[in-house]
């Protein structure tokens, strides 16, 4: 099982993200999704596949994780859900594989 992450705003706005069983999202060198930002952790949060499910985690970061503006720990997201890491809405930004920088927020497809 697969889900997908769509950017919404941004410079990666309609850039799509793949998420199969896990993929990490901060700052730091080893996430799948790159954020840069002084707000976002190194390890700010996950996306895991778990029991048919997929569950996004804040990994004790800084600034917190939101969906659909309400700040989380755990929380299984589903399509149309709104994700966005840092209570900053507008601060974040994404460095995905495509070295791209810029404020993104991404939804649950």
């Amino acid at each position: 099982m697969h889900a997908k992450l769509l950017a919404i705003r941004g410079p990666l706005r309609m850039s799509v993200f793949r998420v199969a069983d896990r993929v990490s999202i901060g700052c730091g060198e080893g996430n799948e999704i790159r954020l840069a930002d002084g707000a976002v952790s190194e390890r700010h949060c996950t996306i895991a596949f778990e029991d048919g499910r997929f569950v996004l985690r804040d990994l004790e970061s800084r600034a917190g994780t939101l969906v659909n503006g309400i700040p989380i720990k755990e929380r299984e997201v589903t399509k149309g859900d709104e994700i966005t890491a840092a209570r900053r809405k507008q601060s974040r930004r994404a460095r995905g594989k495509r070295g791209c920088r810029g404020p993104v927020e991404a939804a649950a497809l």
